[in-house]
């Protein structure tokens, strides 16, 4: 399947929202269903995702400044993903991971982890080509067998030595590995919020 590629210039919050424009079909198989968002941040996805009603939304947002900011009525986890992980083990229907793999050193662990532990029927995962970890944090030349990282992400269970150009192909396939098809994909030039541009699957299990 080709990428499809459109614009979104995400800068500013009138940008975002045209951003969740474009990705709004997505978003759409969150209604009546349980769903989990990883990296919330700006929050702005998150309101989004509950104007479909959803049955529930639980957002996990490690980071102190974004949670105070958090909207009412939102229900967010306050720490790392392993550590929601440990103590969570409810699955979702539905998992929206933005703006997270490019963070950590081990993103496999993470895809490991919700593909075991949420097993959702649906998973939207959207990363970059991260090549925007070397402009933002100084991890260039290490490894993502390292253990620890931003997000406190620890180890996983591939022996793996890639440096921070994994092929984004690279997460396709594991995630196909474990019993998961793709209903769609795409690739928006982004450059604003991310520094680079932005892939997007939407995975659902068999």
């Amino acid at each position: 399947m080709d990428w499809d590629k459109i614009s979104a210039d995400t800068l500013t919050s009138e940008n975002y929202t045209k951003y969740l424009d474009t990705i709004d079909s997505y978003l759409d198989e969150c209604r009546g269903k349980t769903v989990l968002e990883l990296g919330p941040c700006n929050w702005m996805m998150s309101e989004r995702i509950l104007s479909k009603n959803p049955i529930s939304l639980d957002t996990m947002e490690p980071d102190l400044n974004a949670h105070k900011i958090m909207p009412e009525g939102l229900t967010n986890h306050l720490m790392t993903a392993n550590d929601f992980f440990a103590k969570d083990k409810r699955t979702f229907d539905v998992v929206i991971c933005t703006g997270v793999m490019y963070h950590l050193h081990s993103p496999i662990h993470l895809l490991e982890q919700i593909i075991n532990i949420a097993k959702p029927k649906q998973f939207i995962l959207e990363t970059t080509r991260n090549t925007a970890l070397s402009v933002r944090i100084s991890l260039n030349k290490e490894k993502f067998n390292i253990i620890g990282n931003a997000h406190s992400d620890k180890g996983i269970d591939k022996p793996i030595e890639y440096s921070l150009n994994l092929p984004n192909k690279y997460y396709e396939d594991i995630i196909l590995e474990h019993g998961y098809e793709i209903l769609c994909k795409e690739y928006i030039e982004e450059t604003h919020r991310s520094k680079c541009d932005v892939y997007i699957w939407h995975f659902i299990r068999k």
